[in-house]
């Protein structure tokens, strides 16, 4: 079932590298208690030296995946530490123009605000 028949809502967190995202999103999933998608790209791309846009590409599947499986759970809420939007700015960024595939992901996203972190810590290296 797609996504955008799922009941339930999305808190989305992004913003800059190193700003907190992932500690915010699991914080964030604990208070409200509910389920917490992780961010595909960094499992994946563990260990990699590089990407091709094929694994981007995976990487969009298994975000799409990881939250439909989320919201199949039946809670009214998830959090997730990123989500395809994210990763089509990415793809515009390296790539250009976006593949149908990640188009079509992007208009049957359930409904979801976001929450925009700000690069106000001291920034540590992230090796993805």
């Amino acid at each position: 079932m797609a996504a955008e028949h799922e009941p339930g809502f999305c808190v989305c967190l992004t913003g800059a590298e190193s700003s907190g995202k992932t500690t915010l999103a699991a914080d964030l999933a604990h208070h409200l208690r509910a389920p917490l998608v992780d961010e595909a790209a960094r499992t994946y791309l563990s260990g990699r030296p590089d990407y091709t846009a094929a694994d981007l590409l995976e990487i969009a599947r298994q975000q799409e995946n990881a939250e439909n499986r989320a919201l199949s759970e039946g809670s009214p809420l998830i959090v997730s530490d990123t989500d395809t939007v994210v990763i089509a700015v990415w793809w515009r960024e390296k790539y250009g123009a976006l593949p149908v595939e990640i188009e079509t992901m992007l208009s049957r996203r359930t409904r979801r605000g976001y929450l925009l972190t700000a690069p106000d810590m001291p920034w540590q290296p992230d090796p993805l």
